[in-house]
């Protein structure tokens, strides 16, 4: 049974994340853009899930507004995210 708050994985809303799990925050060493996407590369302070210093970071983003992919490769972990507010702009 889902906790306070939390909603049934079978139901509508079942994947709306209400807590920050994890913070990171450093340095971009490298962009690569190949058509409608880039890719920055750098070092990182984690804090939370796969917490940890100069921890070697990738985030691909696909141009675009609402409903972009942007994926966050950190600390062994990956994550699928979409966009759901701005834009981006890739040249």
């Amino acid at each position: 049974m889902p906790g306070p708050g939390a909603t049934a994985a079978h139901r509508p809303g079942s994947g709306a994340f209400t807590s920050n799990v994890m913070y990171v925050t450093g340095t971009v060493t490298s962009l690569t853009v190949r058509g409608r996407s880039a890719v920055f590369r750098g070092r990182a302070t984690v804090t939370g899930l796969g917490a940890g210093h100069d921890r070697p970071f990738t985030v691909q983003v696909t141009a675009g507004g609402p409903g972009a992919a942007v994926v966050l490769t950190v600390s062994g972990l990956t994550f699928h995210e979409i966009l759901t507010d701005g834009h981006f702009d890739v040249h």
